[in-house]
Parts: structure tokens; C-alpha cells; sequence
């Protein structure tokens, strides 16, 4: 519970150089002894317990609160006017170039943009390129040969020969960008989320969905860098940014100061609807690595 109070609604402590997975012992036992953060402890963490308001007592409206669009990092920006319907013999189309190392969140989103193309009035095509194996096939997002080798060795100058960021983003503009010029609208990445950085130089809207950490598989020098791109980015007129979950865009904020909006992964490629007939029974939907919290929640429950 000390870890509760510490690291606060969403137990998630954070800074440039770390991430959002669990904080570790180490981090802990650090924060603990700096007495100028006014840590609770003490009788004051008893009071805490015993008075303390936590964030599952106000029920589903907490969730509603924080998932609600107003007062996030999108609302202020530009949105396109919808098209009165008579102007609408010919549907705009939108043309997304996206690629990942996991596809759930990319496949998510073109699920979403194509099912409700009558509803949105925008017919988008989704030009796939993620490296996740057999996954991509279940969303139609699989690359070809020739582009996953492309990718592939764009990727190894980063990662494996370690040439330094500017170089390899050059790379990434002189092999991609007048494809990319001519093929695609937008720019989307998801997990991880820094591979676009690399086609920044091309000046095209992005679109970002966060599901795991803004830092994650990015090299040490490189994290200041990407964090200032990040925020211009999460702020700029020009992109797009929503988070997996509530958790997620709260984490954005505690990082960067921002609330990017919460737009929910459904599963909605798998035809399947949760229909709570049971009074008894809990629908438990877990991502990432959060097994423990899993396993904590059904533990309250064997408790009860």
C-alpha cells in the first residue's frame, strides 16, 4: 500500500529516463529516504488507509471522467468539417502508412476507421508494414518480402551497428520518402512508438496510439531527443495522439504534462460482444505485463 500512496492513482512513478513498467525495489527504497518529496508514512499512511479516498471507490464514473475528450491534448485542435450530405457523391479518402512491432493496437484502430466508414464519411485504407509475424494476418497488415528487408535493415543500422540517430533518419527519408510522398496521408506508429521519429524529416501528420511506454526500445542517448519531438508533437496541430486506456494517457501526462484522450482497444475484429447476463460474474481484460494486478484483483475476490 506504501507503493500505492507513493506512486499515486495510477501506480505509476516516472521520469525522462524511465518508463511505466512497476517501479523496482531499488526505485523504491530511493524515493522512500528522500524526505523532501513529503512521502506518507507513519501514522499519516494509518490515517491514509483507514480515510483515505482511493480511485475504485467512485465506480465506473471515475473512469468515465478521465476518459472523456474534453480537456486532452486533442480538443483544442483543428477538426475537419463535416461535409453536408449532398456534397457526398464521392466519400475523401485517407490513406494511413503505418508500422509497428505488435499489431493490436494499428489493427485496432483500422477495424475502427473502416467498420464505421459510413458513419465518419471518410474512406480510409491502411497500408500495413508490422514485423509481428503471424498477428499482422489477423488485421490484413502483414508487409512484403521486400519491405520487411527494407525495414529491416533500416532498423539493424539503430539497433544493432549502433550508427547514431540523425544518420539512420536520414536513411529512413532517402529509402522511403518520395514513396511515402506520393502513396500516403498520414504516418502511424504504435508499438513502439519512437520508430516514426525516424520520418519526422518528412514533415507528414502522425498519428500515434500509445500503448506502452513513450521510451520504450529507444537507446539511452537518444531519450531527451525523442521526449521534445514527443511533446511537439502530442501539442502540434499537425498530429494525432490517443492512449490504449486511461492508464496510459495518465501515464503521458505524468511524463510530459499532457493528457493525450483514452480511446479503448474493443477487439472488435473478433466479432465477440461481453454481455454481462451473470450477476455474479466479472469480465476482467488485462494488457501488457500486468498479470500481478490480474492475480491481486482475484485475489480480493476469493477474499470476498
Amino acid at each position: 500500500y506504501l507503493a500505492f500512496v507513493m506512486l499515486g492513482d495510477f501506480m505509476t512513478y516516472d521520469g525522462l529516463s524511465s518508463s511505466t513498467w512497476p517501479v523496482d525495489s531499488m526505485m523504491v527504497l530511493l524515493n522512500v529516504h528522500m524526505v523532501s518529496q513529503f512521502l506518507v508514512t507513519g501514522h499519516q499512511l494509518e490515517n491514509v488507509r483507514a480515510f483515505g479516498k482511493q480511485p475504485g471507490l467512485a465506480g465506473p464514473d471515475f473512469v468515465r471522467l478521465h476518459s472523456r475528450w474534453q480537456g486532452t491534448s486533442e480538443a483544442g485542435k483543428r477538426t475537419a468539417r463535416p461535409a453536408e450530405q449532398d456534397m457526398l457523391e464521392k466519400m475523401p479518402e485517407l490513406r494511413i502508412w503505418q508500422i509497428d512491432g505488435h499489431t493490436a493496437l494499428a489493427g485496432e484502430a483500422k477495424t475502427m476507421l473502416t467498420r464505421f466508414t459510413e458513419a465518419i464519411r471518410v474512406r480510409v485504407t491502411f497500408l500495413g508494414n508490422s514485423f509481428a509475424g503471424n498477428v499482422c494476418r489477423n488485421y490484413g497488415l502483414c508487409m512484403a518480402a521486400a519491405d520487411r528487408e527494407l525495414l529491416q535493415n533500416l532498423l539493424d543500422r539503430y539497433y544493432k551497428k549502433k550508427e547514431s540517430f540523425e544518420v539512420v533518419a536520414n536513411a529512413w527519408e532517402a529509402a522511403l520518402g518520395p514513396r511515402l510522398s506520393q502513396e500516403a496521408d498520414v504516418l502511424m506508429c504504435g508499438q513502439p512508438l519512437s520508430w516514426c521519429r525516424f520520418l519526422l524529416g518528412l514533415n507528414k501528420p502522425i498519428f500515434l496510439y500509445v500503448g506502452l511506454p513513450v521510451m520504450w526500445d529507444l537507446r539511452e542517448e537518444d531519450r531527451k531527443g525523442w521526449a521534445e519531438d514527443f511533446y511537439r508533437i502530442l501539442v502540434g496541430q499537425q498530429h494525432v495522439v490517443v492512449a490504449m486506456s486511461v492508464f496510459m494517457a495518465r501515464s503521458v501526462q505524468w511524463q510530459f504534462g499532457v493528457r493525450p484522450p483514452a480511446l479503448r482497444v474493443l477487439g472488435l475484429h473478433a466479432h465477440a460482444v461481453y454481455v454481462p447476463l451473470r450477476n455474479a460474474s466479472v469480465l476482467v481484460s488485462r494488457f501488457g505485463t500486468s498479470g500481478a494486478l490480474s492475480e491481486c484483483m482475484f485475489q480480493k475476490f476469493v477474499q470476498a
